[in-house]
């Protein structure tokens, strides 16, 4: 979602659609949407209605809004008015659903931060200058590519483009798209796990934060007919987690690694990593809980131990194994050459590890008497390492070549200022 915008529209509750109000629906990147009523009261007793899940809303033009998952602090009354905001979790633009359980996308078109960069495809062609004020743009929009990357699942990758011809400007931008297809459907949590396998791929790739810029579905016979052309209606879904576009430079040396680098069997890679995403969600989701969020390095540690927890117990089946220091000692062992200068003495940083979490969990004062607990510097250190070992156990299970690794040190801190 590149610009914030306000909708003007008429809403109302799906079991009451003749009672209806005037409010203004505003989408900004990064923040959920938000809806303001305009509720006239009927007399001075008269209160703001009681919100449910769903409210339905039809912009200027006609066409129909959902907004699901929906909450409100309480309104205002000034006069013969009530001011209501409401906060909604997803918005759908195009459609009107009972419940957030009736989506369904047979197709899913999104753009996601940085995949330009990953896949590394574009439709320019370098074209040497005749001189200094000679300047000439060769574009060719590249063909898809479709992967069956499940029995019902088909991935399509795409470069869009946008141009302008004018009178005094001509360019010519691309970025690029993907597209989920199913035949049965995709539920909304479907929709949303997809596209955050995607993005945790990608996260991987680039160790970048990675956000969805658009998001927009399509169902099978929901559309128009205009002259003898039936047209699929665009399904747009707005929520938080959209982002403003942005790439990394498809430079090799800055990534983990590429399209390229999978795409001799893509559709078995991705089928695969589909599966790996679910298995190890748990593990993921602390992980990712440390990247996506402000943590102090106390509850950073946390969410760290635990991901690397969850992710021995997936890996070797160990959840009712109890000893943690023997779990972070075997996955440094896999890792080991690629932590010399870091992890030199695995069982003295394993040991300390395991003091550490319990400190922080339990702030038992035998643990801080070992004099191995982390603090301040020292913990932001140990953070790191402890991150660098979770982002080499997904890389080699995704069978990335363990010579890229070198490249996660560029996380590690240069220096780091204690201010107490």
């Amino acid at each position: 979602m590149s610009a914030s915008r306000e909708i003007k529209s008429f809403w109302w509750f799906p079991g009451n659609p003749d009672t209806r109000w005037f409010g203004t629906l505003t989408l900004v990147s990064g923040e959920t949407p938000q809806l303001e009523l305009v509720i006239e009261r009927e007399s001075p007793a008269h209160t703001a209605p009681e919100i449910g899940p769903v409210i339905h809303g039809k912009d200027e033009h006609g066409a129909p809004i959902t907004l699901l998952f929906c909450s409100s602090p309480g309104g205002s009354s000034s006069g013969a008015v009530i001011n209501l905001p409401i906060t909604a979790g997803c918005a759908l633009l195009g459609i009107a659903l009972p419940a957030a359980e009736a989506f369904v996308a047979h197709s899913l078109r999104f753009q996601l931060q940085h995949l330009h960069g990953w896949l590394d495809r574009s439709g320019f062609e370098s074209v040497p200058p005749a001189n200094t004020f000679t300047f000439a743009v060769h574009f060719r929009q590249q063909s898809d590519l479709w992967f069956q990357v499940g029995p019902d699942l088909e991935l399509g990758i795409h470069n869009t483009f946008h141009s302008h011809n004018g009178f005094q400007e001509r360019r010519v931008s691309e970025d690029a798209a993907l597209t989920f297809r199913s035949k049965s459907g995709a539920s909304l949590k479907r929709c949303q796990e997809l596209i955050g396998a995607l993005r945790a791929l990608l996260h991987f790739a680039s160790l970048k934060k990675v956000y969805p810029v658009w998001i927009t579905a399509y169902q099978d016979g929901y559309g128009y007919q205009r002259g003898d052309t039936w047209h699929d209606q665009h399904i747009e879904v707005c929520n938080s987690a959209l982002r403003e576009p942005e790439s990394e430079y498809s430079f090799s040396d800055r990534w983990l690694f590429q399209f390229k680098d999978v795409s001799g069997d893509f559709a078995g890679f991705l089928g695969k990593w589909l599966d790996y995403h679910q298995t190890f969600s748990e593990a993921i989701g602390c992980y990712f809980s440390t990247r996506y969020h402000s943590l102090t390095s106390e509850l950073e540690h946390l969410s760290l131990t635990q991901a690397l927890d969850a992710y021995h117990g997936v890996k070797f089946t160990s959840h009712d194994d109890q000893n943690f220091k023997q779990k972070v000692e075997d996955l440094c062992r896999l890792h080991e050459p690629s932590l010399i200068g870091l992890v030199d003495d695995i069982p003295d940083f394993s040991e300390k590890v395991l003091r550490t979490r319990n400190y922080y969990t339990h702030h038992n004062p035998k643990h801080l008497a070992t004099g191995k607990v982390a603090k301040q510097t020292d913990l932001i250190l140990m953070n790191e390492r402890l991150r660098l070992i979770f982002q080499m156990c997904v890389l080699s299970d995704l069978k990335i070549p363990k010579d890229r690794f070198a490249r996660l040190r560029r996380q590690l801190s240069t220096s780091i200022i204690n201010y107490t």
